[in-house]
């Protein structure tokens, strides 16, 4: 009786920990913010909107704002998914002919309007 009682203690240990031991899978996605604070992240991934911790999280390119578009390497934990690497993609240049013309009036373009 005891050996069986110490074989089946021993199976329920092995996958207590088994199962307690698994690691979380670094996983990468390409957002969208809509918002940020010190800690939290709001971001749009795949048409679902996400919050990531970012307090231990590293930044490329700089602080991102709302509005930018950012590669996320993080784990999904419980509550909210935890950011270690968030990347800011860098926009594409606008190009402007700078010549100077006395004839012509200066025209100005709202940013929104000209569709990143």
């Amino acid at each position: 009786m005891s050996k069986l009682s110490s074989t089946i203690t021993f199976l329920a240990a092995s996958v207590a920990l088994f199962s307690c031991s698994s690691k979380s899978e670094l996983k990468d996605c390409r957002a969208f913010v809509n918002s940020v604070t010190d800690s939290v992240m709001t971001a749009t991934v795949l048409g679902e909107e996400k919050q990531f911790d970012i307090v231990e999280a590293e930044f490329v390119n700089g602080q991102s704002l709302p509005g930018d578009s950012v590669n996320i390497y993080y784990i999904d934990e419980a509550k909210m998914a935890k950011a270690y690497v968030v990347g800011r993609v860098e926009a594409a240049s606008k190009i402007v002919d700078a010549t100077h013309n006395d004839h012509s009036e200066l025209l100005v373009v709202d940013r929104d309007s000209l569709g990143n």
